[in-house]
């Protein structure tokens, strides 16, 4: 199953984000938007694993997550991979604080140490709010790169767990499921319902 670490944002982030690039979305570019539903942090993609390191992945979520306080996520600014010139990742920007470098520190460590294959590049915190459609070119984009400027986004949103999520790929578009929750030190324990959330 297809895996990743994540942190999942409140709802009313998720709507303030949303709200904030509406006017991307009507601009018309050939780019697949994230729904409101799915938008998140990556933390660290996991990939194809089987299912039974599942346990072995929350004894590592738990103790990072043991060892980080509740902490508020900065979200502002928009970018791209590579470039906006002729974006494959359109993303708002996360601030990477002490905590959530820790986290993300803690997390990729202790994954690494169960064999799994970690990003070795830097860890560059965003939201993909969008995806670049197959067979696009530069000229699509034209535009785009002012029209960001023009747009705020200011969220702030309030870390209490970090979470592994799987993902089911199919041609309607992606689910996500939360299969474990791991608390944050002091935050009140929230279980994982198992509900999938999905694309539209």
């Amino acid at each position: 199953m297809r895996l990743f670490v994540a942190v999942n944002l409140p709802q009313v982030e998720r709507e303030r984000i949303h709200r904030a690039t509406s006017v991307l979305r009507a601009a018309g570019f050939p780019i697949l938007w994230t729904a409101t539903e799915l938008l998140h942090l990556t933390v660290e993609f996991l990939g194809e694993g089987d299912e039974s390191r599942v346990a072995l992945i929350e004894s590592v979520l738990q103790d990072v997550a043991s060892g980080i306080a509740p902490f508020e996520m900065k979200v502002g600014g928009l970018g791209a991979f590579p470039g906006l010139g002729r974006p494959r990742v359109v993303w708002v920007g996360v601030e990477p604080s002490p905590s959530l470098m820790s986290l993300h520190e803690g997390v990729a460590g202790g994954l690494a140490s169960l064999g799994f294959g970690i990003d070795e590049r830097p860890f560059h915190p965003h939201i993909t709010v969008g995806r670049a459609q197959a067979g696009t070119v530069a000229a699509n984009f034209r535009g785009l790169d002012e029209l960001t400027r023009r747009i705020r986004v200011d969220a702030t949103a309030a870390v209490h767990s970090v979470d592994l999520m799987r993902s089911r790929l199919s041609p309607a578009g992606a689910r996500y499921e939360c299969l474990i929750v791991a608390s944050l030190r002091g935050a009140p324990a929230r279980e994982s319902n198992g509900r999938e959330q999905e694309e539209s």
